[in-house]
């Protein structure tokens, strides 16, 4: 019996071995685990690829945020600040540039394909974290009552977990980097040694959280929740996103 199994399959090994080795490509998957959190790269800003946390993902897709501060800008021109009765993320100046430069600049046709909308009720491919988010993203021991993030020790205090780093694209557009200060700024001031740590420096970024009139809530380079003018220029821009799982068309 054994040797007519082999005399089947034995001279087929190389073929067997083949096909093992594909099928097994089509399961594995695409991102890796570190530190207990999956990481895939999608992508690509200044020909290096952008790397992402896996933040909740179903059957079908994955939603995304990025590892990286990737640019800097203000989420709302002071022009339409004065003149629009609905300030909301939806129709603000930040959600047009990322659901159109930002998906052309950084993404290949191939990976735009894989986008999804972020919700099915609306058209928004690239969003901005949520404080929820944050939240959901089991962050520590965060006391959560809508509407008193800000200003309360219990709230976000100091989250190291919530910080990120600037890439070249958000010091090139001037993001804040140190006390309020602007990467040029430092610059100009020849301390760039003792005030800013380019290995583990962090910079502030938006939230999609709108705190009063004129005013978005931002994770500060320090890990406070704070809000901002949302004309602010030197603020940075963290996505989030939902892609398809590779193989789901």
């Amino acid at each position: 019996m054994l040797t007519a199994i082999y005399m089947v399959f034995g001279k087929h090994k190389k073929y067997i071995l083949l096909l093992v080795l594909f099928l097994f490509s089509c399961t594995a998957k695409e991102y890796k685990v570190v530190d207990g959190a999956k990481k895939i790269e999608f992508g690509s800003q200044d020909g290096e690829k952008i790397s992402w946390t896996v933040i909740s993902e179903d059957e079908k897709n994955m939603t995304l945020f990025s590892d990286d501060i990737l640019d800097a800008r203000e989420f709302e021109s002071i022009s339409k600040l004065k003149t629009e009765e609905d300030f909301s993320f939806a129709t603000s100046d930040i959600c047009e540039y990322l659901n159109s430069d930002f998906i052309n600049i950084c993404f290949s046709k191939k990976e735009r394909e894989r986008l999804v909308f972020i919700n099915e009720y609306d058209d928004v491919l690239v969003t901005l974290i949520s404080l929820d988010n944050l939240i959901d993203l089991d962050l520590g021991e965060i006391d959560y009552i809508q509407g008193e993030y800000y200003n309360n020790d219990k709230y976000f205090s100091a989250n190291e977990k919530i910080i990120a780093k600037p890439t070249k694209q958000a010091l090139y557009n001037d993001i804040e980097v140190f006390d309020n200060e602007t990467f040029a700024e430092i610059m100009e001031q020849k301390k760039v040694d003792t005030r800013y740590d380019f290995a583990n420096g962090h910079s502030p970024y938006w939230t999609v959280n709108i705190a009063d009139k004129g005013l978005v809530y931002t994770v500060t380079s320090t890990g406070y929740i704070e809000p901002r003018e949302a004309d602010s220029l030197y603020i940075g821009v963290r996505p989030v996103i939902k892609i398809k799982k590779e193989g789901n068309s």
